[in-house]
């Protein structure tokens, strides 16, 4: 019977390591995600300074904005000089106007539909214009609901898969064992000692291997191998999926268990 909670054990491990790397592999994709959207600067122009610093002020209050930065005319006509070399043509820069600029850099993670609506409000005015890649961001954000709802599907696809494959295994192994509880009631054996047995199986294949999983994802995340957190309720799902195989097994199991 060792033999039998030992393959249940492994083969519980080997689903539980996979189901934990769709975890990794949407978290990593969406950090991705997440990344592209923070590198999408919204560019501010405006000829007069001390708007743009007014506006900042305001702007930096806002939670969904990772960092914003102001260049005013020189320091525009300077980088130009510099960037591209046009040390001959200084003179036709300096007669030219050119405006401030900032630049607003938005924090990818909450930088939702409804923050960027509230965002061009504010900066939606007379003597400022601006400049925003609005395409990818739709973009991407195509993407990331792409991303959640595969994301949705394939946890729905483990948690049957995991919940058949575990109770079927469960079953399987205790119809085997039918045999052995007979001769072991007819010996004399403890009326109860079945039950007992599966009680205490199902802890051990409900928490040990969970545990094992996200002990082990600690200690990696904790020596920087991993980067990408899981967040602490999958691993409770996976608790609770587990905690259903066995209520499930036990209730087919029926009187071969008393």
């Amino acid at each position: 019977m060792k033999k039998n909670i030992v393959f249940q054990f492994i083969i519980i491990l080997l689903i539980l390591i996979f189901w934990n790397l769709i975890h990794l592999g949407y978290n990593f994709q969406k950090q991705n995600y997440f990344t592209e959207i923070s590198e999408i600067p919204i560019i501010l122009f405006s000829e007069e300074p001390g708007t743009l610093d007014s506006l900042k002020i305001q702007i930096n209050q806002l939670n969904y904005i990772a960092r914003i930065f102001i260049q005013n005319k020189t320091e525009i006509m300077e980088d130009l000089i510099s960037k591209y070399d046009l040390d001959s043509v200084k003179t036709v820069l300096e007669d030219h106007s050119l405006p401030n600029v900032m630049n607003i850099f938005p924090d990818g993670k909450n930088f939702n539909r409804v923050h960027k609506d509230e965002l061009m409000n504010i900066i939606t005015a007379p003597d400022l214009s601006f400049e925003y890649d609005h395409g990818l961001w739709e973009s991407i954000h195509t993407k990331i609901d792409l991303l959640d709802k595969s994301y949705r599907f394939l946890n729905i696809l483990m948690i049957i898969f995991f919940l058949f494959l575990t109770v079927f295994l469960r079953i399987h192994f205790e119809f085997k064992h039918d045999h052995f509880w007979k001769i072991y009631r007819a010996s004399g054996g403890k009326f109860y000692q079945r039950r007992k047995y599966f009680m205490i199986n199902s802890l051990i294949l409900i928490f040990v291997p969970v545990l094992l999983i996200y002990f082990s994802y600690l200690l990696l995340l904790n020596n920087a191998v991993l980067s990408i957190e899981i967040e602490p309720v999958y691993f409770g799902l996976e608790i609770v999926v587990l905690v259903f195989s066995s209520i499930i097994s036990f209730m087919i199991l029926g009187k071969r268990l008393l």
